[in-house]
């Protein structure tokens, strides 16, 4: 039985392993980038699971003032006010991390707030949830960022806000006798929160009110009391009317701050 040979031409050999080689650099490249892509996974997974930044803390201890509405650090050279109701002095107040790890998940909660807004290099005073407020004091050279709006005349009975429509404010030093106020949506955890910069005597401090609606991991850092979150969704404007009479009402509270802060700090 015979074979018959078959002669190719070495032209067609030459062509056949440049597809070869081709197709091999072809994977080559597409492993490394397969590789690129696991190694980033692993360093976002091992990032999210231990590596979140420290929150830092004054560690004042507070207890509620004689004046309705009132708390007080233990040295009474800061006051602040929270309202003209009387607070419940059953509620949560987290100002170290002694009361910050009794809340499952309220370290990257807060962490997460501070992000949003810029303020991760701040030092907290206090957070009290049932208030939606926390008092920071803003980092050493902290440059401000273009106000949403600027209040003055803040010592005057009837402080003025004046809302900024272009960029005739730019970023940059915030004057002591000025508050800058900004608002940030954190649509993924349905927060609305609202900065308000300004000085608290000799102290350059932000005021966050903190508005958040229910979700499973609000619910599971048992907050007290438990109805410190609102059940609708804060983000989706379908409450924007009760917002607006929230965030409007903030603004006494930071005057009277303002001059509390004149007496006690300075």
């Amino acid at each position: 039985m015979s074979h018959n040979k078959i002669n190719v031409p070495i032209g067609v050999w030459h062509n056949f392993w440049d597809h070869i080689t081709f197709a091999s650099e072809i994977n080559k490249d597409i492993m490394k980038n397969l590789l690129k892509t696991l190694c980033a996974l692993v360093i976002l997974f091992i990032t999210s699971c231990s590596g979140h930044k420290s929150i830092m803390f004054s560690n004042d201890s507070w207890s509620f003032s004689e004046v309705k509405g009132e708390i007080i650090n233990s040295d009474s050279t800061l006051r602040f006010f929270l309202g003209g109701n009387s607070l419940d002095t059953e509620m949560t107040i987290i100002s170290c991390t002694d009361s910050l790890s009794a809340h499952k998940g309220a370290d990257k909660y807060i962490n997460r707030i501070l992000k949003v807004c810029g303020l991760e290099n701040s030092t907290v005073y206090f957070y009290a949830p049932l208030e939606n407020t926390m008092w920071v004091e803003l980092p050493k050279d902290y440059q401000d960022v273009q106000p949403a709006s600027v209040s003055f005349n803040l010592e005057e009975s009837d402080p003025v806000t004046a809302w900024v429509w272009e960029d005739n404010i730019p970023e940059g030093k915030r004057e002591p006798d000025k508050i800058y106020s900004n608002t940030y949506a954190d649509k993924r955890n349905k927060t609305l929160i609202v900065v308000d910069k300004m000085n608290y005597g000799s102290k350059p401090m932000a005021c966050l009110h903190i508005y958040q609606s229910e979700t499973a991991k609000t619910t599971a850092m048992g907050f007290q009391p438990w109805y410190w979150t609102s059940k609708g969704n804060l983000t989706d404007h379908t409450y924007d009317d009760i917002l607006a009479n929230w965030i409007d009402s903030r603004r006494k509270t930071l005057f009277t701050n303002y001059r509390l802060g004149l007496r006690h700090n300075n």
